[in-house]
């Protein structure tokens, strides 16, 4: 994985929709218009060309498969559109029924050598599966399925200046501070120990092995749940495959290329802060916070947030288990989700800008870095690319950095 800490943000926009309490993100989300992923054709060429080594038969490859039938967030999404809710009972019912259905499509596909990775129903209903190249066309032709996608295999991006967004300015004036939201994590993790989470500190996370969840360790009260959908060996770039586990600590290894990726990103949407002598921050969070206090590490955009964390990225390499999560964070609850990751050069119709789409249709504000391809045009990546997200594109921090000066008439 290419470690991309200096250029693009996929997190400052947590904005008002972090900080606002969750009555309020709730009862009056910012929706844009219906987006209307259904009646897709099956575009099998396209697909088996974009799949490398698809040119031969016996090769492995990763696809996702949409079935008919519209997801769970689609009907939530209805809901809201219409004043109404859509009740966790009928979430429930819709689940069910999508699961029985893909029951007899997933036998047909294993049927076919496919290898059933991912199953969702909220966010899109479908599998991501492995499956040889050859077998392909006859997947597009099993009854029900509508479309294929290439899976997309996302890296990391992040950068953010709390101070430079204003945000200790808006929590003086409005009182916003994050509390009641919570916010989905789809990154390397959390190092949930850490003091800038009210964590138990350095000797508890020596002590924590990352693979299992020690009694009393997690969930926190600040990090409030999570899951590992990968563990620390995950590399798709090298071929190695997810193991979860269900603690979602980011990796613990010193080397790793993109180590505490998660943890910087958490903080910067959520953390409470660390002062200069080395303990927990507890607030006040107003307009006199950063002024008046001396940090080691100072607070989030949404000091008083919940976090939710999942695992995405190993200690290394990409990615290809994003669906996955979105499909995890919107059946917790997740308000808002922020993923500081991309894929290149993003298509607004692929599986994870439909996957996020079908999210923020649920309500959920979704934010995803614009990515660190270049001043080139339509080098956006994706998820950002996806009609509902918000995207945040690089930008310069610091002020006195030499750029240009427009006038306008």
């Amino acid at each position: 994985m290419r470690r991309r800490l200096a250029l693009a943000v996929g997190i400052s926009v947590l904005l008002i929709a972090a900080l606002m309490p969750s009555g309020a993100v709730a009862s009056t989300p910012e929706r844009f218009g219906r987006v209307d992923t259904s009646g897709k054709n099956v575009d099998v060429i396209r697909v088996l060309g974009m799949l490398r080594g698809a040119q031969r038969a016996n090769q492995t490859v990763m696809i996702a498969v949409e079935l008919a039938g519209q997801p769970v967030a689609s009907y939530v999404g209805a809901a809201l559109d219409s004043g109404t809710t859509f009740s966790e009972a009928q979430k429930s019912n819709v689940r069910l029924l999508l699961g029985r259905r893909q029951a007899g499509i997933a036998a047909q596909l294993r049927g076919l050598g496919a290898s059933i990775e991912g199953t969702f129903t909220d966010v899109f209903n479908g599998f991501r599966i492995t499956v040889p190249a050859g077998k392909v066309r006859q997947i597009a032709h099993v009854i029900g399925v509508t479309h294929l996608y290439t899976v997309p295999t996302h890296h990391i991006d992040n950068t953010n200046t709390v101070s430079y967004l204003g945000a200790d300015t808006t929590w003086g004036q409005t009182g916003f501070t994050g509390a009641g939201v919570k916010i989905a994590i789809l990154d390397t993790g959390i190092n949930y120990d850490h003091l800038d989470f009210a964590g138990a500190g350095f000797t508890a996370w020596q002590h924590n092995n990352g693979k299992i969840i020690e009694p009393g360790t997690f969930p926190t009260a600040k990090v409030i749940a999570g899951y590992d959908l990968v563990g620390d060996a995950y590399d798709p770039d090298n071929g190695i495959g997810p193991s979860p586990d269900p603690d979602p600590l980011d990796c613990k290894a010193v080397d790793a290329p993109d180590v505490q990726h998660g943890t910087h990103v958490a903080g910067t949407a959520a953390g409470v802060g660390v002062t200069s002598a080395g303990h927990t921050y507890t607030g006040p969070y107003n307009a006199s916070t950063l002024s008046s206090t001396s940090f080691r590490i100072g607070p989030g955009v949404a000091p008083q947030a919940k976090l939710m964390a999942y695992r995405v990225f190993g200690c290394g390499g990409g990615t290809n288990v994003v669906v996955d999560a979105l499909e995890r964070a919107v059946r917790d609850g997740a308000q808002v989700i922020n993923m500081s990751l991309g894929s290149p050069l993003g298509n607004p119709g692929s599986l994870d800008s439909v996957a996020s789409n079908n999210a923020s249709l649920a309500g959920v504000t979704v934010v995803a870095s614009a990515g660190n391809e270049g001043p080139s045009a339509y080098a956006t990546g994706s998820p950002a690319v996806a009609t509902r997200v918000i995207a945040v594109a690089a930008m310069d921090a610091q002020e006195s950095f030499p750029g240009a000066t427009i006038h306008l008439a």
